[in-house]
């Protein structure tokens, strides 16, 4: 029988519980990689804003995509970059990377709503996207 490992607290700085996969889109594959929890904190935060809540879906792109290689993360500073970027990109193709993320991040209900969305219209993805209860009214 085999024995779970139980972390010191010293394992436990360098364990790395990321998650990472590919999905299909605009006509070849796109490397996501799973967010920290600091990450998904802000981007739920972020989406208290009316404004910034339209692009929740493309904010989670953003900070969700890698580099295939060595797995880094876009940094910070090239965000408008990116959102401008994919604010021009086919909304479906963005939608079938969204989707993905959500359930990489544990997120189905979310990403099941987004797949029964007719419209693909990745702005869907901020319904039931919190993992946890939120205190926010509107639950995201």
């Amino acid at each position: 029988m085999s024995e779970t490992k139980v972390f010191s607290f010293d394992e436990l700085k360098s364990a790395n519980g990321k998650h990472y996969d590919q999905v299909e889109a605009y006509g070849g594959q796109v490397a996501i990689g799973s967010l920290g929890s600091g990450d998904m904190l802000e981007w739920l935060e972020t989406n208290d804003d009316p404004a910034a809540k339209k692009e929740a879906g493309l904010r989670l792109l953003v900070k969700s995509v890698v580099d295939p290689e060595t797995k880094s993360h876009l940094p910070k500073d090239a965000a408008a970059e990116w959102l401008a970027i994919f604010r021009e990109k086919d909304a479906r193709e963005n939608g079938k990377v969204i989707k993905a993320i959500l359930k990489l991040n544990g997120l189905d209900k979310a990403a099941k709503t987004l797949l029964d969305d007719p419209k693909g219209d990745s702005s869907v993805a901020t319904s039931g996207a919190s993992p946890s209860a939120s205190p926010s009214p509107a639950g995201v």
